[in-house]
C-alpha cells in the first residue's frame, strides 16, 4: 500500500497535479495499512509460526479514537500482554509530552503464558528517542509458550559439516552409500514396500520399518562423524603440559596439607577444651 501510493503521489508530482482533496477523505492511510498488515499476519501464521509484533500504532485502542487499532487487534485476536498485566494501573504515556500509549507489543494469546515480564522504560532510558521503550522478557518454555509448534534451526556449531564444503559431502555419500551397500538398505526398503502395500500395516511390518528407519539414521550418523575431521583437541606444548600437570601436582599436596593441619589442630583444639571441662 505505502509502495503504491507513493507511486501514485510521484506520478502526479510530475504531472504537476496534486491528489484533489475530494479524493483525500477516502484514502484512509491508517486503514490500508492495517488491511495490508492483517494478509501479512494471517501468511505469517499459515506458515506455521505465532506472531509477537512490535508497533507505533500512533493511536491508543483504549480511548475513543483508537476504533480501528481496537478492530484490527480483535480481529487478528492479538492480545496486549502490558495492558493485561497493568490495567488497574495508570500506564505511562509512550511518547514525549504526551497523554496516550501509541507503542505496542502485540502477541497470539497462547504466547502470553510465557511473558515474565513487561513494562516500559524512562525517557531516553536505553535509547535516545521521543518515544519510551517497551519490552517484554519472554521465557521460552516449548509446551506451553509455543504449544508444541516451534522454530528450532540447526545451529552451525552443531553441525558436522556443512553443505557448501563440497569434497566433504562427497566423502559423506562415499561413506553413507558403503554402509546402505553393507545393510542392503535399497533391497529391504523395496521388500518391505510390496509387502505393506499387498498386506497392509501389520505390527510385524511396523516393527520391521522402524527398526529399518533406525539403522539408516544409524548409517547417517556414521558417515557424518566418518567424514568429519577427528578432534584431537588443541595444539599445545609439551613443555607447557608437563608444566601444567606439575602444578596440578603440588596444589594438590598442598591442598592435603593445609587440611591435615586443620584437622590436627581441630583434634588438639578438642583435646584442650575436654581437659578445661575435666
Amino acid at each position: 500500500m505505502i509502495i503504491e501510493e507513493r507511486n501514485r503521489s510521484r506520478k502526479l508530482q510530475e504531472q504537476g497535479l496534486s491528489i484533489p482533496m475530494s479524493n483525500r477523505s477516502h484514502l484512509n492511510p491508517r486503514k490500508r495499512l492495517l488491511e495490508d498488515l492483517a494478509k501479512e499476519i494471517q501468511e505469517v501464521r499459515q506458515s506455521g509460526y505465532h506472531i509477537l509484533m512490535m508497533m507505533d500504532a500512533n493511536e491508543d485502542w483504549t480511548k475513543s479514537d483508537g476504533k480501528q487499532l481496537k478492530e484490527f487487534m480483535q480481529e487478528m485476536q492479538l492480545c496486549d500482554p502490558l495492558y493485561d498485566k497493568h490495567y488497574d494501573d495508570e500506564i505511562t504515556p509512550t511518547y514525549a509530552r504526551g497523554s496516550k500509549r501509541i507503542d505496542y507489543i502485540l502477541m497470539d494469546e497462547c504466547l502470553v503464558g510465557a511473558v515474565h515480564r513487561i513494562g516500559t522504560l524512562g525517557l531516553h532510558e536505553a535509547m535516545f528517542s521521543d518515544h519510551v521503550m517497551v519490552y517484554v522478557d519472554i521465557l521460552i518454555i516449548e509446551k506451553e509458550a509455543f504449544e508444541g509448534k516451534m522454530n528450532r534451526p540447526v545451529r552451525i556449531p552443531s553441525r558436522e559439516f556443512i553443505l557448501a564444503q563440497t569434497d566433504k559431502c562427497v566423502l559423506f555419500l562415499e561413506a553413507f552409500k558403503e554402509q546402505a551397500q553393507i545393510h542392503q538398505f535399497q533391497r529391504r526398503a523395496e521388500s518391505l514396500r510390496d509387502r505393506l502395500q499387498a498386506m497392509g500395516a501389520t505390527p510385524s511390518l511396523v516393527q520391521e520399518y522402524n527398526n529399518l528407519d533406525k539403522q539408516i539414521q544409524d548409517a547417517i550418523l556414521f558417515a557424518a562423524k566418518k567424514t568429519i575431521k577427528k578432534k584431537y583437541g588443541y595444539c599445545r606444548s609439551l613443555n607447557l603440559g608437563k608444566a601444567g600437570y606439575k602444578v596440578s601436582f603440588w596444589k594438590s599436596i598442598n591442598t592435603m596439607r593445609i587440611l591435615h593441619i586443620d584437622t590436627r589442630v581441630n583434634q588438639g583444639n578438642g583435646k584442650r577444651i575436654g581437659n578445661r571441662s575435666g
